[in-house]
């Protein structure tokens, strides 16, 4: 199933119906308020990571699911900035850490807004590792980024996960642009 696509912006119009019917989903695909609580938690805070760090944006934000495996989407049109904005992208940080956005789910959302401002990963420094490039489709997994940190045993890295409640309870994260848009995905198996 696929709640309706609610086109949202970054003053919370059309937002609250938009979790709402995310909401929905969850009870009733799974039975249970909690789990609807838990998905528009999620949501809450993908709207929020977003609106925080895009500026003027409007978004298609929804959920979808296949049995218990559910999908939630906020997607955008990437565009092209002239270059002196995009210098100022990729200014975030000479160390390679991005020092404005203290948590994990700050990077994601900066990520999402530079990919969406027309970044290419070969110039992002917010995260090091999870990306993925094919046939100019760019990709960042939070999954792929755990395990990566976990087998370089980067503890830095792995504190700041332990730290943020929605890396610890979302299956994965996924950031990317294809066909001129780019979309942020949170994944969760209930």
């Amino acid at each position: 199933m696929k709640t309706d696509v609610i086109t949202v912006d970054n003053k919370g119009d059309s937002l609250q119906l938009a979790l709402n019917r995310i909401e929905g989903l969850a009870n009733a695909v799974t039975k249970s308020d909690k789990n609807g609580h838990y998905l528009r938690l999620m949501a809450e805070e993908l709207f929020g990571i977003v609106s925080a760090n895009a500026g003027d944006f409007t978004a298609k934000f929804w959920a979808e699911n296949q049995n218990r495996d559910f999908r939630i989407v906020l997607e955008a049109d990437a565009k092209e900035l002239p270059d002196e904005a995009k210098k100022d992208l990729l200014s975030i940080s000479s160390t390679g850490e991005n020092s404005e956005d203290s948590g994990i789910m700050d990077k994601i959302g900066s990520l999402f807004c530079f990919f969406a401002k027309g970044g290419n990963a070969d110039n992002v420094k917010t995260f090091d590792y999870g990306y993925i490039e094919s046939s100019g489709d760019i990709s960042w997994s939070l999954k792929d980024y755990k395990s990566t940190i976990k087998n370089k045993n980067l503890d830095a890295s792995l504190e700041e996960l332990s730290k943020s409640v929605i890396a610890n309870i979302v299956d994965d994260i996924k950031v990317g642009v294809k066909d001129k848009k780019v979309k942020i995905e949170i994944f969760k198996t209930f």
